[in-house]
């Protein structure tokens, strides 16, 4: 098959109604939430998922001190979304960076950076060695060194040695995990090990025009391979579930992609005086 390449016209986006619900210390803040002028929530297989967050700013709003009140740096922070008659859950992890904006032009913000529990693995470079243990046991002893639970879907199989040679605590799971053709990702203050299907169960179709509102598809042939790659960048409504993990079917889009199965890879979603929206990549399943 030679190198093929479709675009299609990008949608104009259809208005959408969406409210977020913002959390501090797992306390809904309705003064912050109303006070949100921009969301960006981006999720990737094996990388902390970060949150950036524009909010008005206010007396207050930004503190000091380690256990006052407002945003602070350490804070437990989470977003979920009002849409529809439904909440879902966008992010869940704890405040990185604080910014304070005061263009002369425009009224002053705060620029929140928040990430998930996965960057509190991203540790300076350490040697250690792990014996007669299986990779679950090394996961749960990593997690349990910050701070974390572990749920781990695994083989059974313990190493009799195991090396970290000079690499982060992060790297050196994801490392495991990718040799194991396993996912590692965060809930909460939970480090999971599993399949990826574990990460997202289920599947979603999306439909061009109404889900799918634009759409990339490439298929190449890699030089030395006899298969195919096929990869898909795409953008989706509000309403539609993309998430890392998940399968994804793209339906009316032609006979020569709507049957194949693809994985999403990353997802970036977006609330903004556009509107909401998913973005996303995802590639063949082999």
């Amino acid at each position: 098959m030679p190198p093929l390449l479709w675009r299609l016209p990008w949608v104009t986006m259809r208005a959408m109604a969406a409210a977020p619900v913002v959390t501090l210390d797992s306390v809904e803040d309705p003064a912050l939430s109303r006070d949100v002028v921009g969301l960006v929530v981006r999720e990737r297989r094996r990388r902390p998922t970060r949150l950036r967050l524009t909010v008005l700013s206010a007396p207050g709003r930004l503190v000091d001190s380690e256990r006052g009140p407002g945003l602070r740096v350490g804070a437990p922070c989470g977003v979920s979304l009002d849409v529809g008659p439904s909440r879902v859950e966008w992010f869940d992890g704890a405040v990185t960076a604080l910014t304070l904006r005061s263009p002369a032009d425009a009224p002053a913000v705060v620029v929140v950076e928040a990430q998930d529990a996965l960057h509190r693995l991203c540790t300076p470079p350490r040697r250690h060695v792990w014996r007669d243990l299986s990779e679950g046991d090394i996961v749960t002893a990593v997690a349990g060194e910050h701070g974390l639970g572990a749920d781990v879907d695994a083989g059974p199989t313990a190493y009799r040695l195991v090396r970290q040679s000079g690499v982060s605590d992060l790297d050196f799971l994801r490392a495991r995990a990718r040799a194991a053709g396993l996912d590692l990702w965060a809930t909460g203050d939970t480090l999971h090990l599993g399949p990826p299907e574990g990460r997202s169960p289920g599947s979603v179709v999306l439909r061009w025009g109404r889900e799918l509102l634009s759409a990339r598809v490439r298929t190449d042939r890699p030089a030395g391979h006899d298969g195919v790659r096929t990869r898909v960048g795409g953008e989706a409504d509000g309403t539609a579930a993309v998430r890392v993990g998940a399968r994804v079917r793209l339906d009316d889009l032609g006979a020569s992609v709507d049957e194949r199965g693809f994985r999403v890879v990353e997802t970036r979603r977006v609330l903004d005086q556009r509107g909401l929206r998913t973005a996303f990549r995802a590639h063949a399943e082999e």
